[in-house]
């Protein structure tokens, strides 16, 4: 069945009550040296022909976080980088160096995340936990910035193996699914007896209730 996660209860409250903005047009990201990025923003351009379009390299830090102020919606196909000991400092590597979540809620001080937001990027979805039961990466740090939807990966994922499974999703979005319900029916398009797919398979997650 499909499955959405929270951080934390205040975080999923939020996100159910949050609504989209109008006449916002969708972001497609495609960072630099992942092999299958550009071909699955091209991909997703094909549902999304009013979207605005970020490759190398214009896919600079500046113009990201420009773009994904208020946006409806976001795909960001790039690296990703984990800090275990300093989540704030994980990163997301775009076209002029890394992006981290310190810098990315600097950035954005002020202007809403995007309503929702897939981050085809390795390992995008690891949170760090502290006492208290609090958690810090890009996930919790969109949620509490206004995001009310989320995909992201806990693992290293295959760049070109996950483009089938983007473009499924996104697909359903289309169709008026949420994240969730999307990921759910784009996991069933794929081949879980092939190694390669059913990484793409088990590695990502949905956030929030949008």
């Amino acid at each position: 069945a499909p499955v959405s996660i929270a951080p934390a209860a205040a975080m999923w409250e939020r996100s159910a009550r949050q609504r989209p903005p109008a006449g916002r047009r969708p972001v497609l990201v495609a960072g630099p040296d992942v092999p299958g990025g550009v071909r699955e923003i091209e991909l997703l351009g094909e549902l999304y022909p009013d979207a605005a379009v970020l490759r190398p390299p214009a896919s600079t830090a500046d113009a990201v976080t420009a773009a994904l102020a208020g946006a409806d919606l976001a795909h960001l196909a790039c690296h990703g980088r984990v800090r275990a000991d300093n989540p704030i400092f994980s990163a997301l590597l775009l076209s002029d160096g890394p992006l981290t979540v310190h810098e990315l809620e600097l950035r954005g001080a002020g202007a809403p995340a995007p309503y929702r937001i897939v981050l085809a990027a390795c390992e995008s979805g690891s949170e760090v936990a502290y006492e208290g039961n609090e958690t810090l990466g890009f996930v919790s740090s969109l949620l509490a910035r206004g995001s009310a939807g989320l995909v992201a990966s806990a693992v290293v994922v295959p760049d070109r193996d996950v483009v089938p499974l983007m473009g499924a999703l996104h697909r359903a979005v289309r169709s008026g699914a949420t994240l969730a319900q999307a990921l759910h029916r784009a996991r069933g398009t794929l081949d879980r007896e092939d190694p390669r797919s059913f990484v793409s398979w088990c590695a990502f997650n949905a956030f929030g209730a949008a």
